[in-house]
């Protein structure tokens, strides 16, 4: 549930590196398609010309947030491919210096889990022309270069995107319970809303507050506190379904975002809670209570309001004796009723 923007996140690093590398790559390879051009160099010149051109449009791209996985992968990655190839084939070791350029473009403009397929390719076409147009002692480096080159950008990038994974977590997941934190609570309800407006598909807030929690602490200590924390967490998960996004938003409030569930299926969810919080977890002395605010999404309802609107209903669910559950007014009475006839 917590980990399900990882492939996302990966293609925004890339966005961003390709960016770069497009850009300064467009602006390299240009007075090299010049010199081609006046040199004779006809298809070379073209070649060059060819990559300065896409590499301009890809960067171009980047910039509007319009990176394509599909375009770098078929179209950029081959070019420069073909193009370095064709520049140890024409230029001997002079062409030979573009493959280390080109290992690490390939790396920064794909996934990883592209990028080292393509490197393999990449080494297996231009070792093997290395080969055919440099002297043995040249290639034999060539080759133990192109070689080390490769898997040292191998070994650097899966590193960097380790490292980046591991903060992004941080920064989006709570330390104590594994759950969403706040940080993640505002583009997530923007996400939300684009889909119903988009759909009309209903999508309600559920807010739980731990009754009584700061005497909890008090009587017990933080450690059990933390303990209750964990407990509520993991029941959640447990009992909200995995396309449902939960959040630790704060000391003791947890808040999730159900999708394709109206006022009334809100409330009844938010009953199933509130008694299996009551039932399944307890304090050393005593039974543990939560008190609930629910509220579906209506039409020009914006995040701020909807957050709102919850979160004076929890208030409400609060001030009115705890351990119950407030949601809209015109549901609650109609469910309150079907409530204690059972």
């Amino acid at each position: 549930m917590c980990f399900m923007f990882k492939s996302q996140t990966m293609l925004d690093i890339n966005a961003k590196a390709t960016f770069g590398v497009s850009l300064i790559s467009s602006l390299l390879v240009l007075p090299f398609s010049i010199n081609n051009f006046t040199c004779g160099r006809v298809a070379l010149g073209n070649l060059t010309a060819i990559v300065t051109i896409v590499c301009a449009l890809n960067a171009w791209m980047c910039y509007r947030n319009k990176y394509s996985f599909l375009f770098n992968l078929f179209v950029i990655s081959p070019i420069i491919m073909g193009g370095i190839s064709l520049a140890v084939y024409r230029l001997g070791v002079a062409g030979s210096y573009w493959f280390f350029m080109g290992v690490f473009a390939l790396y920064f403009i794909l996934p990883i889990s592209y990028a080292w397929l393509a490197n393999v390719v990449f080494f297996l076409i231009d070792v093997p022309i290395g080969w055919m147009v440099l002297d043995s002692s040249v290639a034999m480096r060539f080759s133990a270069v192109a070689l080390g080159t490769s898997a040292f950008a191998f070994a650097s990038m899966a590193q960097i995107h380790k490292l980046y994974e591991r903060t992004r977590k941080q920064a989006v997941l709570d330390p104590l319970t594994g759950l969403y934190n706040r940080a993640l609570l505002p583009s997530s309800l923007d996400e939300a809303i684009s889909m119903h407006d988009r759909t009309g598909t209903p999508v309600s807030l559920l807010m739980l507050d731990i009754d009584f929690f700061k005497k909890i602490n008090d009587s017990y200590g933080h450690d059990i506190g933390d303990v209750i924390l964990k407990k509520i967490a993991d029941f959640l998960k447990l009992n909200l379904r995995s396309n449902d996004k939960i959040f630790r938003i704060g000391g003791e409030e947890f808040l999730a975002i159900m999708y394709g569930v109206d006022s009334k299926a809100g409330f009844q969810v938010a009953e199933k809670l509130r008694l299996g919080i009551r039932e399944n977890i307890s304090l050393p002395q005593g039974e543990l209570t939560a008190s609930f605010g629910v509220v579906s999404l209506v039409d020009d309802m914006d995040g701020d309001e909807w957050l709102k609107r919850c979160d004076q209903l929890l208030y409400q669910a609060k001030s009115g004796g705890r351990d119950r559950v407030c949601c809209n007014p015109d549901v609650e009475p109609e469910m309150k009723m079907k409530a204690s006839a059972l």
